[in-house]
């Protein structure tokens, strides 16, 4: 691409800033040791955040900003003020705008439109010790280029959003106040490697701060480590540059001093024996100290939080500190449903917690570096990182995704980048792997980067997604093969392949609304060494608070605010809801990346085997107990003694009273793995893990039934009246169906049962859905052929419809036969023989087989006997336990930001639904069955945008079951696989209904 000479700076790829200092360490200079041992920038006296409210004007255009916005003593007097950090469109000014691959301007690079721009000022003083020093000024992110003027004078330029700029002001500040000014581009060449899959926001969002440096300052420290095979003894080399006469002095994880030496030449080491490790299960951070004199005066003191340990590649495998371990991760934006951008620390340090609590080792900053306190975060919890450059160039797929990656004019732009990010964030022990960007195509400028990153940091591996490519071979620029999304089969292959570089699913388990599939992933995982892990994507979704009218909350996301172009609602995919609420498919993350396996080796003997897949610890820290259950009740609880188990050891335990209960039916061993003390991410007993072994199935669904009771049955042209012990029906003979059901004057069915096959879609449905259009599932309805008493006895009545479920213009999708059985002491046994037709058949799969009811809006309490407590569908699964649970039907519909079907709860034998007092009703299943209890209908779900659009109707929707179809992940992913579809086929099932007293 050729590049005019004649570009502004602001859209010339070439210009990736004015005056802006080299990057280095982030570098906060304290006053003594005490205070830099403490930690936290704001104990120094040589810091001054900037942060506050400062005056704001927002130019529509970029011919409407005043031409004195960067003047000195500007009037400001009708511009408004605006919180700094933030964004300027969670404020009012314009709009948020969400785009995936699409730029939300037209495809000219370097060239963008005009657009608005931000104009900001503030005022500050510095201290008058500070008198002598040199004065640098730093914003840690602006979206996008941005000019900084300081009384009056330009400091510098800069782009690249999510990377620091710094800036020498000495020679511009005043005595007393001073008045600093930037004019922020909403748009700039820069936009076109900033093409991530968010929000498109703009500002200052995140810290700026001043700080105050010797003459002669540290300007940069970067330290190695070089450790012995076996790990007994390590050196620390560091090399530091700048300052006058540098001593560094290196701590342990529990403050007591290791060494102190002097710097000479640039370079200080120290041999240190039995070094702590550093690793994601025991984080222990080293602090180096470098001290700056000048005449025997300390003129700053430097911290840095350092760590010992190893990584490499070899073997097809991922190798820390001499151990092979999995990625098991997620992705992570820089998002928060009210401030965008601007992430508050304790949200980041509640992102770190969560992760840690649902089994996540390692998180990818997708798709920009984050606020380094985030990287603070993840060295003292205990996350491995893949730090990102802030590269993306996904919309140039309008053209060739890989057009700017591939061009040699842009090569500064991507290199500055890559190094920016390196210089920030080197020393950080919980960096494992560098990533040169996202969804950029490949080119010469990633080949640059990957080679001077290698020069830099030979010790890290490289990743790089490369969109376009989808092949079995790696690229040059990579240490990795990347892919994102693949079925299971190409995961398989990938494990078999013999290529050195080994696999990663860097995005993998799209977790856009309701999906499945996770766990089979890790069954293929664990099998194969090339095979290292993946990344959920990802952590949350991503939208933005808004209220309606009366006050209810909901999030917004693309097209709400009426932009155009947008992606609507594929912000909203992560494993937690915008405010971190988590979704029911993270506790199936959490079980597939569990810590510790059991498998049943002989249940006749009680023969266990326990695994522990820790990568570094023991089970020192932990409590494992195993209760035994039988009939739903506890029998028995123990206590494993494993805590010596070493990581990636296994061992046998033989627990002696599971064998008294090896042939009893609906017998199951838990076990349950919890930490024995707090830790910085989580409280005494919190739940490692919960593994249930089936020791011996149920058999049925373990109802009794006594069906002797008097009963009268009463035939008139339209109805069925039957009258038993426990209450009166009334089978509507046009419907085909009971049409009430009570009991002392006391409803318990409004309508149905009626066979049905339809559920609202989920996101994840996308694969299957023009076939169930095509079929009209949403609008088919049974149509009664002809209803009739086969068989009336003393003590029951059996009563056969004929019927097909049919969709407008099409041949019936199924012939149905149903027989009710009634009997006289209230029990309805319901038949059903479902014949597909040929619109059924050419189907791949149905949503779902079984029969849809309506109770009194008042039965609102349910229990059942199944898996739970969350909901789960056929591939999502491993992280449910069969139990009997309970809860309220409002509860049983999750939070989901968009609407879907959701509820299912699967190898249930039995459920009751009812009111506070009086009756309810009981459904069974001796084959095991779903069920769903909902406050709003299936077509109520599919209707809705947002779930302020749901309004709980009077009736209590119930769903049970035959067949119900998985979920998969085909928004961005695969299917499910055969084993979860329900291709159309004869159907027969049974389900008994009785009422129940509350």
């Amino acid at each position: 691409m050729e590049i005019s000479h004649h570009l502004a700076d602001w859209q010339d790829p070439a210009v990736t800033h004015r005056n802006r200092l080299a990057p280095r360490s982030l570098l906060i200079p304290f006053e003594d040791d005490a205070t830099a041992l403490a930690g936290g920038r704001e104990r120094s006296p040589w810091y001054q955040v900037l942060n506050g409210v400062w005056d704001f004007y927002y130019a529509d255009s970029m011919g409407a900003v005043p031409v004195d916005a960067h003047a000195l003593n500007a009037d400001t007097s009708q511009w408004d003020t605006i919180p700094v950090p933030s964004v300027w469109q969670m404020h009012g000014y314009g709009i948020p705008q969400y785009c995936n691959v699409q730029y939300p301007f037209p495809v000219d690079p370097p060239f963008v439109p005009d657009h608005a721009m931000g104009c900001y000022r503030t005022t500050f003083r510095v201290p008058p010790r500070w008198d002598d020093r040199r004065l640098h000024l730093t914003f840690d992110g602006v979206c996008s280029a941005f000019t900084v003027w300081l009384n009056g004078e330009e400091v510098g330029f800069s782009k690249g959003s999510h990377v620091p700029a710094e800036f020498d002001i000495t020679d511009l500040v005043r005595d007393g106040e001073n008045q600093l000014a930037v004019i922020v581009h909403q748009y700039s060449d820069a936009s076109y490697l900033e093409d991530q899959d968010m929000w498109r926001h703009n500002g200052i969002f995140r810290d700026v701060w001043l700080a105050a440096l010797p003459c002669n300052y540290v300007r940069d420290i970067t330290v190695t480590t070089d450790l012995a095979e076996d790990f007994a003894r390590a050196t620390m080399t560091v090399v530091v540059d700048g300052g006058d006469d540098v001593e560094v002095t290196l701590y342990d994880p529990d403050g007591a001093e290791v060494a102190a030496q002097p710097v000479t030449d640039g370079v200080a080491t120290f041999d240190v024996d039995a070094p702590f490790l550093w690793s994601n299960e025991d984080p222990r951070c080293y602090t180096l100290l470098a001290r700056n004199r000048t005449s025997d005066e300390i003129t700053e003191v430097q911290r840095q939080t350092v760590g010992f340990r190893t990584v490499e590649i070899r073997d097809q495998q991922l190798w820390v500190n001499g151990v092979s371990i999995k990625i098991q991760g997620v992705n992570r934006h820089d998002d928060h449903p009210d401030f965008g951008f601007a992430v508050p620390l304790d949200v980041m340090e509640t992102d770190i917690v969560l992760m840690k609590q649902y089994n996540v080792n390692t998180v990818r900053t997708s798709h920009y570096p984050n606020d380094s306190r985030f990287y603070d975060l993840c060295n003292l919890h205990g996350l491995f990182v893949i730090d990102e450059t802030d590269l993306e160039t996904h919309g140039m797929s309008a053209t060739n995704i890989s057009d700017l990656s591939n061009d040699p004019a842009w090569q500064a732009a991507y290199l500055d980048r890559m190094q920016r990010m390196y210089y920030r964030d080197k020393n950080h022990p919980s960096i494992i792997i560098w990533s040169l960007g996202n969804e950029s195509g490949y080119g010469c400028n990633q080949d640059a980067m990957y080679d001077w990153l290698k020069a830099q940091d030979p010790a890290r591996p490289i990743h790089l997604e490369i969109e376009h490519k989808r092949g079995d071979t790696p690229v040059h620029a990579t240490d990795m093969l990347s892919t994102m999304y693949p079925d299971l089969e190409t995961v398989i292959r990938q494990g078999h392949s013999d290529e050195a570089k080994p696999y990663i699913m860097i995005e993998y388990a799209h977790a856009m609304g309701n999906n499945g599939g996770i766990a089979d992933y890790w069954d293929v995982i664990r099998q194969h060494k090339r095979l290292i892990g993946g990344l959920v994507w990802e952590w949350s979704d991503h939208g933005i608070r808004q209220f309606t009218d009366d006050g209810r909350e909901y999030f917004a996301y693309g097209g709400d605010f009426g932009e155009f172009p947008h992606d609507g609602t594929f912000c909203i995919d992560g494993l937690t809801n915008p405010d971190r609420a988590p979704h029911p498919h993270l506790s199936e993350m959490k079980k597939a990346y569990e810590p510790i396996a059991l498998e049943l080796v002989e249940a006749a003997s009680g023969t266990i085997r326990l695994t522990n897949r820790r990568y570094f610890t023991d089970l020192s820290d932990v409590t494992v107990r195993c209760v035994i259950s039988s009939g739903g009740e506890p029998v028995i609880t123990e206590w494993l003694d494993v805590a010596d188990l070493p990581p990636g050891e296994s061992i046998e335990l033989i627990l002696e009273d599971l064998s008294l209960y090896a042939e009893e039916p609906d017998t199951w061993l838990d076990c349950y793995v919890e930490l024995q003390e707090e830790t910085s991410w989580a409280a005494a007993h919190h739940e490692v893990a919960h593994i249930q072994l089936c020791i011996c199935e149920p058999q049925g669904a373990g109802i009794t039934s006594n069906p002797v009771g008097v009963i009268s049955v009463d035939e008139c042209q339209h109805e069925i009246a039957v009258r038993t012990e426990r209450g009166e029906l009334m089978f509507d003979k046009v419907v085909g169906t009971i049409s009430s059901w009570s009991i002392n004057g006391q409803p318990l069915i409004v309508n149905g049962p009626l066979f049905d096959v339809y559920r609202a879609p989920t996101d994840n449905d996308k694969w299957a859905l023009e076939q169930w259009d095509w079929a009209r599932l949403a609008q088919s309805s049974v149509q009664t052929r002809s209803v009739t008493v086969e068989l009336v006895t003393a003590e029951s009545v059996v009563i056969r419809v004929d019927a097909v479920l049919v969709s407008p213009s099409l041949p019936p999708l199924f012939t149905l036969i149903t027989r009710y059985t009634i009997h006289g002491n209230g029990d309805v046994m319901v038949e059903t023989i479902a014949t597909p037709g040929c619109t059924a058949r050419d189907l791949e799969t149905l949503p779902r087989i079984g029969l849809t009811m309506e109770l009194p809006g008042s039965f609102e309490q349910v229990m059942w006997r199944g898996l739970g407590p969350d909901e789960n569908y056929p591939d999502r699964q491993a992280a449910a336990t069969y139990n009997t649970w309970g809860d309220e039907v409002s509860s049983l519909i999750p939070n989901y930001v968009v609407p879907q079907d959701c509820g299912n709860r699967g190898g249930t034998h039995w459920v009751t639904v009812s009111p506070e007092h009086g009756f309810g009703l009981l459904a069974w299943c001796d084959d095991a069955m779903s069920f769903k209890a909902l406050p709003v209908t299936a077509h109520q779900l599919a209707a809705a945008a947002h779930t302020t659009d749901l309004e709980p109707g009077s009736t209590t929707v119930l769903t049970l079951d035959h067949k119900v179809c998985g979920l998969g992940s085909s928004v961005c992913g695969p299917r499910p696989l055969d084993k979860y579809l329900v291709p159309a086929e004869e159907f027969r099932f049974t389900f008994g209904l009785r009422p129940v007293q509350v």
